[in-house]
């Protein structure tokens, strides 16, 4: 069994928030690109219009459209590191502390408020979908639901904790 309990703050949720959804929109990169094309495509598109003296309404409109989604996805990391500050400050800022025990088979997380569990959360091995490790870190990907763990804060053998995560990654690769 290992375990970890610390005092989870913003920047746990921020870092963790920003590499789950970075695992999980690969897709995001060609959107950009596509959304670049359609844009010098709309642009070229409004430029005949313009020279062959058409109604370019229709043309305009199409071109807003473009650019706000254009400028809404590469803004994304700004939204999405807004959205995990905001989760932060409403739902988890005033616990007191994190506790994630991890066995052969769950992941459970459980947050305290002056030393009573307030919320618990038991995840299985079988939903992890990825992991990411820092220097101070590791963040646990379970589908779109994350778990953080500072290093020294846990309490066990890293070494096997690792090959647990690795073994269990592999497995349900594998199901898939």
């Amino acid at each position: 069994m290992f375990k970890c309990s610390y005092k989870y703050n913003e920047e746990d949720n921020v870092i963790g928030t920003v590499y789950t959804v970075q695992k999980n929109s690969q897709k995001l990169a060609w959107f950009k690109w596509l959304m670049l094309v359609l844009l010098a495509m709309n642009i070229g598109l409004l430029i005949w219009d313009i020279y062959d003296h058409e109604s370019i309404v229709l043309d305009v409109i199409l071109l807003l459209l473009v650019v706000i989604t254009t400028i809404l996805i590469f803004c994304w990391p700004i939204l999405i590191k807004y959205m995990a500050r905001r989760t932060f400050q409403k739902q988890i800022a005033d616990k007191d502390n994190i506790l994630i025990i991890m066995d052969e088979s769950t992941c459970a997380v459980s947050f305290f408020k002056n030393n009573i569990e307030v919320a618990k959360e038991i995840l299985s091995w079988n939903q992890l979908t990825n992991y990411v490790e820092d220097d101070l870190r590791l963040i646990l990907m379970f589908n779109l639901k994350f778990v953080v763990i500072r290093k020294e804060f846990f309490i066990g053998e890293y070494d096997l904790f690792k090959k647990l995560i690795d073994k269990n990654l592999s497995d349900n690769s594998k199901a898939k």
